[in-house]
């Protein structure tokens, strides 16, 4: 029970600090709320972009990499039997 305690306490301070900063910039409740699907469009737009410069590498290291991976589990499971 004191971890929840605890956790519950850590959050609440860390609302707190969190809030204060913002105040300091003028940052609302409302603005935060108002601009979330904008910022959720932006951040799925670039992770599709990461994705796909990304993906190419990612399928020509696979030919390297995943042939010896399954080779060294291939023979570890020799080696048990």
């Amino acid at each position: 029970m004191t971890g929840v305690i605890s956790t519950i306490l850590k959050l609440v301070i860390a609302c707190l600090l969190v809030g204060w900063a913002l105040s300091l910039f003028n940052v609302s409740p409302g603005e935060i709320l108002r601009s979330l699907p904008t910022a959720a469009t932006a951040l799925f737009e670039r992770m599709e972009a990461a994705l796909g410069w990304a993906a190419p590498y990612v399928v020509l290291g696979a030919t390297i990499v995943l042939p010896i991976w399954g080779a060294s589990k291939l023979l570890r499971l020799i080696r048990r039997r």
